[in-house]
């Protein structure tokens, strides 16, 4: 019994895992498409606005900060969202950026 419990709990997390791999593919691509490496602050805040994300900025480390909570589930106690973290250089213009995956649930 408790094993079927085990492999019930995995069936219904698996397709979840999909809806949220596939949001972060598609905001890695639309990161990587439209602020390249080279990409200007104001560049950066154009395409996160159009985008319809809310995000913030910090002066001090030059980052912006972003969160895709849209990130469907398909069971009740599973949430999910994708974060995004764009770094300027010195000359604020993109040099990095991150797109990971945050899990809240059980």
């Amino acid at each position: 019994m408790k094993v079927a419990l085990i492999i019930l709990a995995g069936l219904l997390v698996i397709p979840c895992a999909g809806n949220v791999e596939m949001k972060k593919s598609y905001w890695e691509n639309e990161i990587a498409t439209n602020t390249p490496k080279g990409t200007s602050k104001e560049n950066v805040e154009e395409f996160l606005s159009k985008s319809g994300l809310s995000y913030s900025y910090s002066d001090g480390s030059s980052t912006f900060y972003t969160m895709d909570k849209g990130v469907k589930s398909d069971i009740v106690f599973y949430d999910a969202v994708v974060s995004v973290v764009i770094r300027l250089d010195k000359n604020k213009q993109v040099k990095s950026y991150e797109v990971d995956t945050q899990y809240d649930g059980l």
